[in-house]
């Protein structure tokens, strides 16, 4: 069940910011605080967006999600060698926690879209700022006996 991994994710995005912190990850269920706008950056904020249901002797699902990464307010490229930076962070992360501490057969930077951007991004009423879009796949380990 979705309850049980996708916080994991959320954790997995805890990244440094390249300024003595780490990134703002918000969860959905352990904590469930997405705020309504954005006051603190960067931040990453980490949703599914299709639950696929894949059938042979066993089924099992392997969900699409996104996390956006609200890395700067405003839209200034004066920023861009810091954005830059977050590719390789985004993806030795993901690396390092294919299977979110066993909660999952694995996880994994989506193939064809992994990390995208700059982008400019919105949320809620605050101004638009820039960031990185991550595409990400799970594969659950909740395999049903297909039959009967």
């Amino acid at each position: 069940m979705i309850e049980d991994w996708i916080d994991e994710v959320s954790k997995v995005w805890e990244i440094s910011n390249g300024r003595g912190g780490v990134v703002k990850s918000y969860r959905l269920f352990e904590k469930s605080d997405l705020p309504e706008s954005l006051s603190e950056y960067p931040c990453a904020i980490t949703y599914p967006v299709q639950a696929r249901m894949v059938y042979g002797e066993t089924a099992y699902t392997i969900w699409s999600g996104m996390t956006e990464f609200h890395l700067v307010p405003g839209v200034g490229k004066t920023n861009m060698a810091e954005m830059l930076r977050y590719f390789g962070r985004i993806q030795a992360a993901a690396a390092a926690h294919v299977t979110l501490g066993g909660k999952v057969s694995y996880f994994t930077l989506d193939q064809d879209q992994s990390v995208q951007g700059p982008v400019v991004m919105d949320y809620g009423d605050a101004a638009p700022g820039m960031g990185l879009l991550v595409r990400w796949m799970v594969k659950t380990n909740d395999a049903i006996v297909v039959g009967g």
